[in-house]
């Protein structure tokens, strides 16, 4: 179904990849409605949500992890002003791409340089 090379590559042809492109192919490629792909879409980044406002990380095999990180507070500077500030402590969310993403961005990179 999404194996199909093809139709994935024509969804990321644009230069930013939005939930209206993807719920546009998966209406062009499995026949959902409108409402149906706006479901499923939204469904399954509720469920990303969802787990990290839990504080669970989320790993997506083959496409990579969204891991939390605890940043501890520390001193700043206001660019405007330049007076010193505190960087209150918070919890952050990252991405860190899996080894078969990683891989098929760098061949894609090597292709577009020569």
């Amino acid at each position: 179904m999404l194996h199909d090379k093809e139709a994935v590559m024509t969804l990321l042809k644009s230069e930013t990849l939005t939930k209206a492109d993807i719920i546009d192919h998966l209406v062009d490629t499995f026949g959902f409605t409108r409402q149906q792909g706006r479901l499923l879409v939204d469904s399954f980044f509720d469920e990303i949500y969802a787990h990290l406002v839990e504080g669970r990380e989320v790993k997506l095999s083959g496409f990579g992890n969204f891991l939390l990180k605890d940043k501890k507070s520390r001193p700043g500077r206001n660019p405007k002003t330049g007076e010193e500030v505190e960087i209150s402590a918070r919890r952050v969310v990252t991405f860190k791409a899996g080894q078969k993403l990683r891989r098929q961005v760098d061949e894609k990179q090597l292709q577009m340089a020569t």
